[in-house]
C-alpha cells in the first residue's frame, strides 16, 4: 500500500472515530485499529492527534469539492450539469448525515464555516457556478442580460436549501434537483423555439 492510500486510510479511520465520539475520547490506538495499521503508522503521518484532527476538516473538504467538481465537468447541457451539482450535494449531505452516527464531527464541522478552509470551499462553489454561468450563457441556455453575480447567488443558495430540509425516506434527488433548476431556468433561461 502507498503512502497516499494509507494516508486516506488513517484519515477515513479518524472519521469514523471522531464521527461517534468527542475529540478526547478517541485515542489515536483507536484511529489506527479503524484504519487497519499500526498507532506507529498514525504517528509518521501525523505528528499528534491534533494534526491529524485538523487535516481530517481539510480531507472531507477537499474530497467534498473534488466531487463538486466533477459533476460540473460531465459532457452534458448547463441545465443539467447544474442538476448533476444539486444531485451531488444532495447524495453528500445525505451520506454525510448516515455516516456521522452522533452528529459530533458534523457539529465540528459546521461550526468551522468562519474559518479559511470554509470560506475557500465557499469561494470554489461559488467558481464552479461562474464557469457554469458562463458556459450557459455561451450555449444560448441562459439569458445573456442576468446579472451574473445575483444568478451566481441564487444557485448557489440552492444547494443548503435542497440539502438541508426535511428528507423523505423515498426522497428522489434528481426530482428535487430537477424542480429546483427547472423553476430557476423558466425565470433566466432563453425562450427556445
Amino acid at each position: 500500500m502507498g503512502r497516499i492510500e494509507t494516508r486516506r486510510k488513517i484519515l477515513e479511520g479518524a472519521f469514523e472515530c471522531f464521527s461517534t465520539s468527542d475529540f478526547h475520547d478517541v485515542k489515536m490506538i483507536d484511529i489506527a485499529r479503524q484504519a487497519g495499521v499500526g498507532k506507529g503508522t498514525v504517528y509518521e503521518y501525523f505528528e499528534s492527534k491534533d494534526v491529524l484532527y485538523r487535516q481530517l476538516f481539510d480531507y472531507i473538504l477537499e474530497t467534498y469539492l473534488q466531487q463538486m467538481r466533477e459533476a460540473t465537468v460531465l459532457d452534458i447541457p448547463v441545465k443539467e450539469r447544474i442538476i448533476a451539482l444539486y444531485e451531488t450535494q444532495i447524495r453528500l449531505s445525505m451520506e454525510m448525515r448516515a455516516r456521522v452516527k452522533g452528529l459530533r464531527l458534523m457539529e465540528k464541522i459546521w461550526s468551522l464555516k468562519r474559518d479559511r478552509p470554509f470560506q475557500d470551499i465557499g469561494e470554489s462553489i461559488m467558481e464552479l457556478f461562474q464557469q457554469l454561468i458562463d458556459k450557459g450563457i455561451e450555449e444560448g441556455s441562459i439569458k445573456k442580460d442576468v446579472p451574473k453575480q445575483e444568478l451566481q447567488r441564487l444557485l448557489a443558495i440552492g444547494l443548503p436549501v435542497l440539502c438541508h430540509g426535511p428528507f423523505e425516506e423515498d426522497m428522489d434527488p434528481h426530482g428535487r434537483a430537477g424542480q429546483y433548476v427547472e423553476m430557476l431556468f423558466d425565470g433566466i433561461g432563453t425562450v427556445q423555439a
